[in-house]
């Protein structure tokens, strides 16, 4: 069944991009189309579920109603006359499958399609041909997995000609690579010259291709250590600690007396000897031995014969805690300085998975036991609690007390802020990294609570996506805080706002971010004074707005205007 939403049916849209979903990434999509000034048409299922009443608001934006992505709805959305498609539904499938109908009625559209499993990348494009393929998840997961260790994205992209823009830390890199500085702002990220004092981090070029992240030695040598004493607290309880560590400092003292009062005088190893001996009940008492050594052999033997018990009571309960543990969903054993994260849907699998490559302890928190991430995350040896995130009590089971910091990447930004808020009432000042989709409830949050950090999956990722309809080049993306820097390419149009200007004046009347020129063809790193022509190809980074402006800026004018 088919419903047109607006009074547009009648008008034929002529080069227009058509959007074919209704969640957030579709929400933001769309919003950066408009302000692109494209012409956009929305195949939804409802206008009244999900993002739909969002998008219904956007001006110069056509509706459509179907429930099946059909030869009627591609109809209806005049794929005929578009420019280009894209399917961004969170099923896999659902894109694909409605990605080759298309392409049987419209073999030359240009299709952009959102895909999780990007292992099937080559492959769909090879099957549906004229496909760009671009994973959300994949774009966000690197900022989550930065944010939540407390350190920059592994974020950098590659500009050709054997070179790669990446982010770092001032100071960090020699002062020829770097292109410019990034400092902190009101409203995010500023983009600075790369001598800027407030400056805390640069984009800087290389010829070399940054290597793919590994584990940091602290990361390491902490993983060691927790790994060790997670062991002895699965091994044995509070109580049983206890017991052996009296024990055991009961035999350790032994070798020390026995070694000083022993006639005629004893190595420490031969006293080490005697006591291990003594120990396991393999030596007879001693008559003609020293009171001092007497006493300490009557101790060191009832420690040798308490210690049996408290090993056997250890087995056991490790053997029976892990059965329960396995049957009730619960962790194996106690862990701490870990991350925890809440949701194992696309993005939370991505985190996961960086987390567990980077060498850094993770335990998960899924609600659906059925969801293909639960058996993800195991087969990467990360354990998961199963149960509502939102219930303090499943948050202690995840040992959230000793934890390093919280993920919450579920869809629902209510259950990830319920989450961030009783994991801040059991540990206060936690490191909380939220997902929020809502860009209204994000700025709120991040002005009204402590909370950590607030990141949007569909932030990141649209630009990308608006770049691929429109055919702009666009390199890449990087995230830093909330912040959303785009590399892109910008043509110069005769008689243009550009046309003739110096390449310094492309910062001037910039909104937010900043823009900065980082080559002009084969140009890298031009200075300031040199004048820009039409058909110069200038690569910058600049954030969202700032973009749009300067590729405004460098629009040929219509004639007559």
């Amino acid at each position: 069944m088919l419903s047109t939403v607006t009074s547009l049916t009648s008008i034929r849209r002529k080069a227009h991009v058509v959007v074919c979903g209704q969640d957030t990434l579709a929400h933001r999509l769309v919003e950066e189309l408009s302000m692109r000034d494209e012409q956009v048409t929305v195949l939804l299922k409802s206008r009244r579920t999900g993002r739909g009443p969002q998008i219904g608001k956007i001006s110069k934006v056509l509706l459509i109603e179907s429930e099946r992505l059909d030869e009627d709805a591609f109809r209806a959305a005049r794929t005929d006359t578009a420019k280009a498609i894209a399917f961004v539904h969170q099923d896999d499938v659902e894109n694909v499958h409605a990605a080759l109908r298309v392409r049987a009625a419209n073999p030359g559209l240009p299709i952009v399609l959102r895909l999780f499993n990007t292992a099937l990348r080559e492959r769909v494009e090879e099957l549906i041909g004229d496909c760009v393929v671009l994973s959300d998840a994949e774009m966000a997961a690197p900022s989550f997995v930065a944010t939540a260790l407390g350190e920059i994205p592994d974020a950098h992209v590659e500009l050709g000609s054997g070179r790669t823009l990446y982010l770092t830390r001032n100071g960090s890199v020699p002062d020829a690579t770097v292109v410019c500085g990034v400092a902190s702002a009101d409203d995010g990220r500023r983009l600075v010259t790369a001598g800027d004092p407030e400056a805390d981090l640069v984009l800087a070029v290389t010829e070399r291709p940054p290597r793919p992240a590994r584990p940091t030695v602290p990361h390491r040598l902490r993983r060691a250590f927790t790994a060790s004493w997670d062991v002895v607290r699965e091994t044995m309880d509070r109580k049983l600690r206890i017991t052996a560590l009296v024990l055991g400092a009961v035999v350790i003292a032994g070798t020390f007396v026995i070694a000083e009062n022993h006639q005629p005088a004893l190595t420490w190893l031969q006293a080490a000897y005697v006591v291990i001996l003594t120990t396991a009940g393999g030596i007879d008492p001693d008559l003609k031995a020293a009171g001092m050594e007497q006493v300490t052999h009557m101790l060191v033997a009832f420690s040798g014969v308490a210690l049996v018990p408290v090993l056997t009571a250890s087995i056991v309960e490790t053997v029976v805690g892990r059965r329960l543990a396995a049957a009730s969903g619960r962790l194996r054993r106690p862990v701490s300085d870990h991350v925890v994260v809440i949701g194992l849907g696309n993005v939370g699998v991505r985190v996961v998975t960086q987390l567990s490559k980077l060498g850094v302890p993770v335990v998960a928190i899924e609600r659906d036991e059925a969801a293909p991430g639960v058996e993800a995350a195991r087969a990467l040896g990360v354990p998961v609690v199963l149960g509502d995130a939102s219930r303090p009590e499943i948050l202690d089971a995840a040992y959230v007390r000793s934890c390093r910091s919280l993920v919450a990447v579920t869809s629902s930004d209510v259950v990830n802020l319920e989450a961030a808020w009783n994991a801040r009432g059991i540990r206060a000042g936690l490191r909380v990294v939220l997902r929020v989709g809502d860009g209204d409830l994000a700025r709120r949050i991040d002005e009204r609570s402590d909370i950590s950090r607030t990141l949007s999956v569909s932030t990141v990722a649209a630009p990308a996506f608006a770049a691929a309809l429109t055919a702009q080049d666009v390199k890449g993306t990087m995230t830093v805080d909330r912040a959303v820097l785009v590399i892109a390419e910008v043509v110069v149009g005769e008689r243009s706002d550009l046309d003739g200007a110096h390449v310094g004046s492309v910062r001037q009347g910039t909104v937010r971010t900043g823009v900065w020129v980082l080559a002009v063809g084969e140009h890298f790193g031009p200075p300031p004074s040199l004048v820009l022509h039409p058909g110069d190809r200038m690569l910058v980074v600049a954030g969202r707005a700032d973009l749009r402006r300067t590729m405004r800026r460098a629009e040929t004018p219509i004639s007559g205007t």
